[in-house]
């Protein structure tokens, strides 16, 4: 941008003076790990300029950026004066402009990196609201920068703060892992992105409905359905089902693991609130393989169509 000055509103300086703007949109992420093994913060924003000599502080300690684009800033996570298990916050600023400092409300938090040493249970829907519960220490949610969150594989959820030794986490979609590689690393996070590092207990395995065949068939329960997916397995004490209908208007009838990649369940005997007049009927069909404290059930995106017999 060129800028000229003028005193009278008439005859403007012939000097030209080139003015960068620019503006800080956000930080992300704004908590971190005291180790200094959390990443990096993100700084997004417009009209940055590697030229323009930009700045990152924290803790009154400056460094340069570990790379500049024209809408982000990468600035270090360093660790903390404290130690490892340092919890506190401290003052957050950039300068894009190598001059003028932008202090970011709140700075940013340090705190001690949780462990986990186990979850619960190790299999659920791929696509839903099965519960998953994270066992170790140091969770917390006591401070304003908090945004805990969850990982299984790629597929990211929310996590809900139980108590400093328990995380409840919800992964609403997530990959259904081909037959070879079975179960998918599960890691907590309490800053939704500086993840705990998976272990041989916190391996989750996913299951979730590809196909029904057939996909219809008599009120009366003769019909044999073969569910085709993935990651089906029997858990100790637990008997797989089939559900038919909405979780307010539901039949449930068991099933049986044929592989891991087909379950079999037979149509129930009835559909409740259904009159001989009201089909044929759509239901939709899903499936639960753990106990339904962890809300198992795969969501209701497959239908099965239920007509009277012939």
């Amino acid at each position: 941008m060129i800028v000229q000055v003028t005193q009278n509103g008439v005859d403007w300086d012939e000097h030209h003076f080139d003015y960068s703007y620019y503006s800080v949109h956000r930080a992300f992420p704004r908590s971190g790990p005291s180790d200094g093994k959390g990443g990096v913060i993100v700084v997004s924003g417009e009209g940055f300029k590697p030229a323009a000599g930009p700045k990152c502080r924290m803790n009154g300690t400056e460094s340069t950026p570990l790379s500049v684009s024209h809408d982000t800033i990468r600035c270090s996570i360093p660790p903390a004066e404290g130690g490892k298990d340092y919890y506190g916050n401290v003052d957050f600023a950039i300068t894009p402009n190598g001059a003028s400092w932008y202090p970011f409300d709140g700075g940013f938090q340090y705190y001690e990196q949780p462990t986990v040493e186990d979850i619960d249970p190790k299999m659920g829907p791929s696509d839903g609201n099965g519960v998953i519960n994270f066992y170790g220490d140091n969770f917390r949610a006591d401070y304003p920068l908090a945004e805990l969150g969850c990982k299984i594989g790629t597929a990211k959820g929310k996590a809900h703060y139980i108590n400093e030794r328990q995380v409840k986490c919800v992964v609403e979609n997530m990959p259904l892992p081909a037959e070879d590689q079975d179960s998918l690393p599960a890691s907590v996070s309490l800053n939704s992105y500086s993840y705990t590092i998976p272990t041989e207990k916190t391996m989750f395995r996913p299951y979730g409905i590809r196909q029904l065949s057939p996909n219809s068939g008599p009120v009366g329960g003769i019909t044999t359905v073969i569910v085709q997916g993935q990651g089906f397995a029997d858990e100790p004490g637990i008997t797989p089902r089939c559900r038919f209908g909405t979780p307010a208007n539901y039949a449930i009838v068991e099933a049986e693991v044929l592989s891991y990649t087909r379950l079999a369940c037979r149509t129930p005997d009835f559909l409740p609130l259904t009159p001989s007049a009201a089909l044929p009927r759509d239901v939709p069909f899903s499936i639960a393989l753990s106990s339904d404290e962890f809300d198992p059930w795969t969501k209701t995106s497959h239908i099965f169509r239920f007509y009277d017999q012939p």
